[in-house]
């Protein structure tokens, strides 16, 4: 059955992906979204079924340039990842791990971070997402995906099937790329139930949101690392270095679990 597709925005359509003057900095960019001017409070709804990767667990006010966001994974139901930003941190409505169908109200816009006025900043990614994959007009792709708006049901005959990710196509070979590594993890079957049924630290399911979230932190936002009275200080180097030793030990122990599952050569993979 073809997943349904929804607006962000009921009845207001995003525009303004491509090259631009960045408003705030007067500076020449690509913009990687739509924008979408609405009031202040208006509701932002899920534009499929997905996983939430960051949401309200995120600290307030510490992804660059958004302020806040919220980051949507539908991979496994569509192929794309969706970026939500400059949300008020009280107005997002969901968190990591979170389920989300298609028309869930999950956030109200705002002014946070780098913005002039209250309005939506809207992303979509393909695989394998935000991390790693490519962004594109989120305009074109909602067309294309059939989307309606938030609490209308689609006529029928008119709902299409948007584009998933496409499957490795040297599964049950030798894994030639990383991107080959990418499609073995998210998208066969085996990588699911390898997720379902590790033992112990990779018992749960949710790991690769998990892994996903940090490295998102490292890259776009700020890391916080215990002070000496145990609370919560700002970013320091030594915070950084200790998150890329963990994420790259958790990688190289999970890679090394899905090859041994796939019955791939793993030193082949990392290139040794």
């Amino acid at each position: 059955m073809p997943a349904r597709v929804v607006h962000p925005i009921k009845t207001t359509r995003g525009t303004g992906y491509g090259e631009r003057i960045n408003p705030v900095t007067g500076q020449r960019e690509f913009h990687r979204g739509n924008d979408y001017s609405v009031p202040r409070k208006t509701p932002i709804y899920a534009p499929t079924d997905g996983t939430v990767v960051e949401g309200k667990d995120r600290a307030p006010n510490t992804v660059q340039g958004y302020g806040n966001w919220l980051w949507i994974d539908a991979q496994r139901t569509v192929g794309k990842d969706f970026i939500f930003g400059h949300m008020e941190h009280g107005d997002i409505l969901v968190r990591r791990g979170d389920q989300v169908k298609a028309g869930d109200l999950i956030g109200y816009v705002g002014s946070a971070g780098q913005s002039t006025g209250p309005h939506l900043h809207f992303e979509v990614w393909g695989s394998p997402g935000f991390i790693g994959g490519e962004h594109m007009d989120p305009a074109a792709w909602l067309n294309r995906a059939g989307a309606v708006d938030p609490g209308a049901a689609p006529a029928p005959g008119t709902t299409k099937t948007p584009a998933a990710s496409v499957p490795s196509a040297t599964k049950g070979a030798t894994v030639a790329t990383a991107a080959d590594v990418q499609n073995e993890l998210v998208n066969t079957a085996d990588a699911l139930t390898l997720y379902e049924n590790m033992p112990n630290q990779f018992s749960d399911p949710k790991m690769r949101y998990w892994l996903r979230s940090v490295a998102a932190e490292m890259t776009y936002g700020e890391v916080a690392d215990k002070t000496k009275d145990g609370g919560t200080g700002p970013t320091t180097m030594r915070g950084h270095v200790l998150r890329t030793a963990a994420l790259a030990r958790e990688n190289n122990l999970l890679l090394r679990a899905i090859a041994t599952h796939l019955q791939l050569d793993v030193n082949q993979i990392l290139g040794s």
